[in-house]
This record gives structure tokens, sequence and C-alpha cells, in this order.
């Protein structure tokens, strides 16, 4: 599993999606240059605009440049597996995991694709798309705060030149169209998110890695829960039957040894019923659990909806 590490920051060479994103970010840029120089806002409002601006730029950077979830390259990945329901991507000639789209922009398969957004010049996917949730909540309330401040504005009955007055409206145009927008798309990605899990806090636990906290309104890096939840799911290969239908054969063969060997020696019946038991006994006591699994598991129990969403309360790979 190679040639595409995770989180590895790559900038996607678009022509549409770095024009999309470059206006984004002189938007952000603009409100904040207008709110400053043309409504004069000042003191608190003005820091807590400006730390909403930052961190919408951070996150949509963040979005942009991440890793939202590539499907590694399996080099020896065996033809064989696909008779027992794996799937094959045909554009990029990988295999496909059952929870993965592939991308047509990005020329790759990702995991828990949302869509690919020229906005952000990339795919939103299980690794990002707490970013670019991020970035769509703090571009609202930035539309909110600039759509507040031009209306107590307009609302103050005091003299504004023509300049003002301009890039007043042109603020307001640009707080109505674009917060509307940003709106929509928000409403959109939380009813998609919502979508994955009964319960909708723990799916949003899942885009966020990790329980309520502080550390969802930060863009932070991908908790090491969320990480593992990816590398299951990107070597999730197989249908929930093929276990089933795998264990058959092995159980037959299984079956076939011991019955010859239970046939052999059917003249001394009273001496194989006492030495199989004491064999698994002690085999099994000593080496139940290896340290390095059971911690694992532990781990894994931890966190909930990152083990539960499909597999149930069985953690174990």
């Amino acid at each position: 599993m190679n040639a595409r590490t995770p989180g590895k920051p790559e900038l996607l060479p678009d022509c549409c999606g770095l024009f999309s994103a470059t206006i984004t970010l002189l938007l952000l840029l603009y409100g904040e240059g207008t709110i400053f120089h043309v409504v004069g806002v000042r003191g608190a409002p003005l820091l807590f605009y400006t730390s909403c601006t930052m961190l919408a730029i951070v996150s949509h950077i963040r979005s942009m440049i991440c890793d939202p979830g590539k499907v590694p390259i399996f080099l020896n990945f065996s033809e064989e597996y696909y008779e027992y329901g794996a799937l094959k991507c045909h554009d990029c000639e990988n295999v496909k995991p059952q929870y993965a789209h592939h991308c047509h922009t990005c020329l790759c398969c990702v995991v828990l694709m949302d869509h690919h957004c020229p906005w952000v010049n990339n795919c939103v996917g299980i690794l990002n798309q707490k970013y670019f949730v991020l970035f769509l909540v703090f571009t609202l309330m930035c539309c909110s705060q600039m759509a507040l401040h031009v209306t107590l504005l307009f609302l103050s009955q005091t003299p504004l030149s023509v300049w003002t007055m301009a890039f007043a409206i042109s603020l307001a145009i640009l707080c109505a169209v674009f917060g509307l927008f940003v709106l929509i798309m928000l409403v959109d990605q939380l009813s998609a998110i919502w979508e994955r899990h009964d319960s909708r806090y723990e799916a949003m636990m899942l885009v966020f890695g990790e329980p309520l906290s502080y550390r969802w309104l930060l863009p932070l890096d991908p908790t090491r829960a969320l990480l593992r939840f990816y590398f299951r799911e990107a070597q999730n290969f197989f249908p929930k039957e093929q276990p089933g239908e795998t264990s058959q054969p092995n159980s037959q063969s299984n079956s076939q040894p011991n019955s010859q060997s239970s046939s052999q020696p059917s003249s001394q019946s009273p001496q194989p019923s006492p030495q199989p038991s004491p064999q698994p006994s002690p085999q099994s006591s000593p080496q139940p659990s290896p340290e390095e699994p059971h911690e694992e598991s532990a781990d894994r129990d931890e966190f909930d909806p990152l083990t539960r969403r499909r597999t149930g309360t069985n953690v174990s790979d």
C-alpha cells in the first residue's frame, strides 16, 4: 500500500478549481477590508469578525490541500479476490473499496466521497469533510456579521459619501448572494452527514473524529480514531456475505481431517477423548491476547461511532 500517502498535502492542478478557490479567498479578504475601512467596525466586533475570517481561510486552505481520503494503490492485489466480491475501478485500474467512489477530476477513488467541490478545488471525503464544514460555518458567520453591520450603517442616518455608499451596497449584495449559497451548501452537507447514522450526534462524531469538544471548532489534524477508520474502510474490499462464504470451505477442510482422525482411532475410543482436552486448554490460556491487538480493541471501544457504523459492537478486524 503505497504511492498515495494519507494526509500528504497536494494541490490539484485544475484551472477552474484554482480560479474558483482564489475567488473564494478574495471575497473573504474583501469583506474583511470593507468592514474595517468602509463600515468602520472597531473593537470587539472587529476582533470577532477577523477571527471568523481567519478560521474560514484556514479551513478553506486545509480542505483544498489535504488528502480527502484517497484509496491507496495496492500493487500486490491478486486477481482471484475479484471472484469473492471485490470491486475494481476501471478508471484508475485499482481495487475499489465498498464505500469508495471514483472522482473523474482527481482521477482517483475516495473513501466516503461526498462530492467534488470546485470552490475548494478538491474532493470532500472522510479526511477533509470536517474542514469543509468548518469553512461553511465560519463563512456563514462572516456573512451574517457583515449583513448586521451594513444594516446598522444604513439605520444610523449618518451622511455617507458616494464611495462609502457604493462599497456598502456591494457588501450587502455579497452578503445576500454568497451567504445564501453557503447556507444551502451547509444544509446539504449536514443532511448528507446525518443520513450516515441513526443518531445525528454520532454521525457528526464520525466526521469530526472525536466526541463534542472545543476541537470541533478548530481545523486541526485528523484524530487517530478517524485515521484508523479511514484505513479500515480503505481495505474493506469484500461485502458482508464474503466472510460466511469463505468460512464454509475452511470449515469443510477442517472437518475432513477431524472425521478421518475420528474414524481411524475408532477402536481406541477411551484414549482420544482425554488427549485433545488438555492440549487446547494450555495453548489458549497463555496466548489469548497479544498486547497490541488488545490495546487497539480497547482504544476502539472508546469511540463507538467509528466502529459501530456498520459492524455493530464487534470491532475486530
